[in-house]
């Protein structure tokens, strides 16, 4: 199924208009809507908008996030491999060493 948001500005730039059909979306904006209902107006209500939300909005609300790193396979030798291996097994011992202290202390 394809999902669309929408985001439409005019010359005004602190204003936006925005329509989504995408449920997460839908429900984190209906919440910011709920603890700040003097700073947008629905338009169009999923409810009777055929699951479509339409809000107009200020634009300071719209923010947008992106993964910051990609990861890319790593060109080791084997030895280096191998002192991965060696660390993280190290590391995890530690791990559960601290929690089997943790819960001796409760």
């Amino acid at each position: 199924m394809d999902y669309e948001v929408c985001i439409e500005t005019g010359n005004d730039k602190n204003t936006l208009y925005l329509s989504t059909d995408y449920p997460p979306i839908i429900n984190k904006l209906q919440k910011l809507i709920r603890s700040n209902p003097g700073d947008f107006i629905v338009k169009g209500d999923p409810k009777t908008n055929d699951g479509c939300l339409y809000i107009k909005m200020p634009a300071k609300y719209l923010s947008f996030s992106f993964k910051k790193r990609v990861y890319k396979p790593r060109d080791l030798t084997e030895e280096q491999r191998e002192e991965l291996r060696a660390r993280m097994k190290k590391a995890q011992a530690a791990r559960k060493e601290k929690q089997a202290n943790s819960k001796e202390d409760t």
